[in-house]
């Protein structure tokens, strides 16, 4: 038997890079992947590398900046599948790179909607679903070393990088009860 067969998953940003590689090992060890991202051309390349393993996994367009976005994809794996066992959220952008004081308000603002509040609109929905099944986890992907030694040029980044860290530490005092484990 496959580690995760049998679970449901779903990892935002999994159209390229880190994303995808852990979309793709998750199908290999059994589980129903979805794999949630801005860009249609890159989720179904993902697709097409899992079919070309042998595995599956499903693609669904979201944008995590959008709220309502996120709700219709949870209730679309809420019909499909009934539950949420592991949710990571790997959605991220770099932003414009640029000083501090050279930087526009929709540049900054930018990277912390997709870096920062995405990631909480996901867990908000996340948790929900996960309750409703007694447990899951969560896993929000951030860039340790981004928190701990800033990037030149990459304040936006840097500063959700640490939010995130920290962000990690709070439903788990929350939530222990639940069932639900958390990790960043």
């Amino acid at each position: 038997m496959k580690r995760f067969e049998g679970k449901v998953v779903l990892v935002t940003g999994g159209g390229s890079g880190i994303g995808r590689a852990t979309a793709l090992a998750f199908a290999r060890e059994g589980a129903a992947v979805i794999v949630a991202g801005r860009r249609p051309q890159a989720l179904a390349q993902t697709a097409d590398l899992a079919r070309d393993a042998g595995d599956g996994l499903e693609t669904k367009p979201v944008d995590v900046t959008d709220e309502a976005d996120v709700a219709r994809l949870i209730g679309q794996i809420r019909s499909r599948h009934g539950r949420l066992d592991v949710a990571v959220n790997n959605a991220g952008v770099l932003g414009a790179p640029g000083p501090l004081d050279r930087l526009s308000e929709d540049e900054w603002s930018s990277v912390l909607a997709t870096n920062l509040i995405g990631v909480w609109t996901c867990m908000k929905y996340e948790l929900a679903l996960m309750r409703e099944g007694k447990g899951g986890a969560i896993v929000n992907m951030a860039a340790n070393i981004g928190a701990h030694m800033t990037i030149p040029y990459l304040s936006a980044y840097t500063a959700c990088t640490a939010a995130l860290l920290t962000l990690a530490l709070v439903p788990p005092l929350q939530f222990l009860s639940d069932g639900l484990r958390f990790r960043a």
